[in-house]
């Protein structure tokens, strides 16, 4: 199943994890109008299904709602090359017109099948991940957990991934708490 980062920060939210604001924009008009409703700042995304959106021009800063017009203009209706697409790339429709946030760290977590367990594991990485010369995500894996099926993660599971960064105190408990809540059980 593919869905793009606006669609899964709605299914974050509804499981009470924290996303910053924003909406979706499928004109220019709508995106200026947007950043307007963010305090005439936001980041534009595209919203394809690809990775490598930013190095490829894909996600844009904006200082004011006029810049925000114009930068939707030229990026809706093009088409978004990354190293995840063959040479046309693929057409951008709708962006995603977010608030800009203080990134202090990236956490990844991802839901994977594993054949060889035959079911979903979830992949947790912390602080280990950087980019590499070329702009490709290198993880270190931090933790690594089978989700099973019929019971699903249990509190401990989730607490041990979000350790990959936290190891004890109210972060480790607050972090858990939204792993399981979001669907790692």
């Amino acid at each position: 199943m593919k869905v793009h980062e606006y669609q899964a920060k709605e299914i974050f939210a509804r499981y009470g994890i924290p996303v910053p604001q924003g909406s979706v924009a499928s004109t220019a008009h709508q995106a200026r109008q947007a950043t307007t409703n963010l305090g005439g700042q936001a980041v534009l995304k595209a919203q394809v299904h690809a990775g490598g959106r930013g190095k490829a021009g894909g996600v844009k800063v904006v200082r004011s709602p006029a810049e925000a017009e114009r930068t939707a203009r030229s990026l809706l209706g093009s088409n978004l090359v990354t190293h995840q697409t063959d040479a046309r790339g693929v057409p951008v429709g709708s962006l995603l017109v977010e608030e800009l946030a203080d990134i202090r760290q990236e956490l990844y977590l991802a839901i994977t099948i594993d054949r060889n367990f035959r079911g979903p594991v979830v992949l947790a990485s912390g602080c280990h991940a950087r980019m590499d010369l070329g702009g490709e995500a290198v993880l270190r894996l931090g933790t690594r957990i089978r989700a099973l099926a019929q019971h699903g993660t249990s509190e401990r599971d989730a607490a041990d991934a979000h350790a990959v960064k936290e190891p004890r105190g109210p972060v480790r408990a607050s972090g858990a708490s939204r792993c399981h809540r979001g669907g790692c059980g």
